[in-house]
């Protein structure tokens, strides 16, 4: 048996060897397709694909993107114009939900497109068995899978960051530094930074890093991809200004600056105020992100080792952009905004610098008891990542706001006065909806149901206090509930207004 699978593993190397075009085909297959079972309940609606279908729509109108007619700077606009392609081109769907649903069919696509990307980096770095395994790692990964399955940014800018790596790689290995050509890698380093501005860490950082440390790159390969990738940005500024929008678009910016660096905290992690800490959230998800948690420390310590020691420039480039993630990642816990999402660009990076170290060590005289543990750690992460993928796409649903939703408008009539705290705000557009959360205002909006979702509320993800939600829920009936690992409990509340209207107001 172990026989007969060592001789079938062998035949997949050679195929993957000699038929790199294959091999390429066959991980953006599996990855698609582990992104693709399922993708519409393994994982909760979130309040920001909404927002990001918004934007995407205004953009398929010939607009800046903008919500509700106020221009959206926050961040910049490729992905937008991604997602306006596709409504374009492809029915975005009958209700805002199906719309979100329809749309994350883009990051299913280009995360699958990124594990082929580090599979080629693999294989021109270290070796088919390396590229391969960083594409396995990279499919099969939690938290990896959670991102590509959703209408975010993250996914778009790294796919976009794979392939700038892959293309320098490329240009490394061959000792090829032509200033067209580097040019030509930094413009697409800059869709990455059009799709998320924190994607400059990872597209700017690493060659400066590479001057401080191996002081083997070139000034002027430097510059000229640094010019290309600046240039898709200062294309889009040079449009703000065309459209009478720079004090806005400014504006936008400072305040996005602002949370970066700390200096505000309105979203993420280090908000306080009740709100879960990065180490309470890491704990409580470590049943099914736990690879994903022990690959991101493993990397960071081989890319900082490939950094300093790399036997060649492109290991230290890997070690390069995954130290730029860590030092950007690092900042962001201890002094700056930090939201989950953010590990993606760390996470990515890590996983190259993993396989690839580990692809180093083995051809360093290290004992026995180093490359049976390297064996022991990938095996581990695998078979745990496979287990997790297993419980969540095939086991388990993580559904409660659509079926929630289905319901609302089948049984509510659109004159019916709904409290929304999160998401429904923006998918029940065609009812009368607001956030009407104090006694006071429930008697003067005359407010007929409630929709509450329990973890929400108590972790302080929504303006609704919990003390507010309590009053609700003891001043009505619940006439609907459903359930889900991200929501906990959604329950729809038919509120009694004789008992409202006699009550005097609570935390007034």
């Amino acid at each position: 048996m172990a026989t007969a699978l060592k001789l079938r593993f062998a035949a997949l190397m050679i195929t993957a060897e000699f038929h790199p075009v294959f091999s390429t085909f066959l991980v953006f297959a599996l990855a698609f397709v582990l992104r693709a079972v399922n993708v519409d309940t393994s994982y909760e609606l979130h309040v920001d694909e909404f927002t990001y279908a918004r934007l995407g729509a205004s953009v398929a109108t010939g607009e800046l993107p903008n919500l509700s007619g106020t221009n959206f700077f926050l961040h910049p606009p490729a992905f937008f114009i991604l997602v306006a392609l596709f409504e374009f081109f492809l029915d975005a769907g009958s209700n805002s939900e199906t719309a979100v649903f329809n749309l994350r069919w883009i990051n299913v696509a280009l995360g699958a497109a990124t594990a082929s990307a580090l599979m080629l980096i693999g294989r021109q770095m270290g070796s088919t068995t390396v590229g391969i395994l960083a594409a396995a790692i990279f499919s099969l990964d939690p938290f990896i899978v959670r991102q590509n399955s959703r209408v975010f940014l993250d996914t778009a800018t790294i796919a976009w960051v794979a392939i700038t790596w892959l293309m320098a790689s490329r240009l490394y290995s061959r000792g090829q530094y032509r200033p067209a050509s580097w040019f030509g890698i930094g413009l697409v380093g800059g869709l990455a930074i059009l799709t998320k501005d924190m994607a400059a860490f990872l597209i700017i950082l690493p060659p400066a890093l590479l001057i401080l440390f191996a002081r083997q790159i070139r000034m002027q390969t430097l510059l000229a991809a640094g010019a290309g990738a600046v240039l898709p940005y200062l294309v889009w500024i040079l449009v703000v200004i065309s459209t009478g929008n720079w004090s806005v678009f400014w504006l936008s910016k400072s305040s996005g600056l602002a949370r970066l660096f700390g200096a505000e905290q309105s979203t993420g992690y280090n908000v306080g105020a009740g709100t879960p800490s990065a180490v309470d959230a890491f704990v409580e998800q470590g049943l099914y992100y736990g690879p994903s948690y022990i690959i991101m420390a493993a990397g960071s310590s081989f890319g900082i080792w490939l950094l300093w020691r790399g036997p060649s420039l492109p290991l230290r480039f890997v070690g390069a952009v995954n130290s730029s993630a860590v030092v950007m990642i690092s900042y962001a816990m201890v002094f700056g905004t930090f939201e989950e999402q953010f590990l993606y660009f760390l996470i990515v990076p890590a996983i190259m610098a993993c396989v690839l170290g580990a692809s180093v060590l083995r051809m360093v005289k290290f004992s026995a008891a180093i490359r049976t543990g390297l064996v022991f750690l990938f095996g581990m992460i695998i078979v745990w990542s496979t287990a997790v993928w297993t419980t969540l796409h095939l086991l388990e649903r993580d559904s409660a706001w659509a079926p929630m939703l289905s319901y609302v408008r089948a049984n509510l009539a659109p004159s019916d006065a709904v409290v929304v705290t999160s998401l429904d705000k923006f998918a029940l557009t065609e009812f009368d909806r607001g956030d009407w959360y104090t006694a006071e205002a429930l008697r003067e909006r005359d407010v007929q149901y409630a929709i509450l979702p329990s973890n929400l509320i108590e972790q302080r993800y929504t303006e609704i206090t919990p003390d507010q939600a309590d009053f609700i829920e003891s001043h009505g009936e619940v006439i609907y509930t459903t359930q889900s690992r991200t929501l906990g409990e959604l329950v729809l509340i038919k509120l009694d207004r004789d008992s409202i209207s006699s009550k005097p107001p609570v935390g007034q």
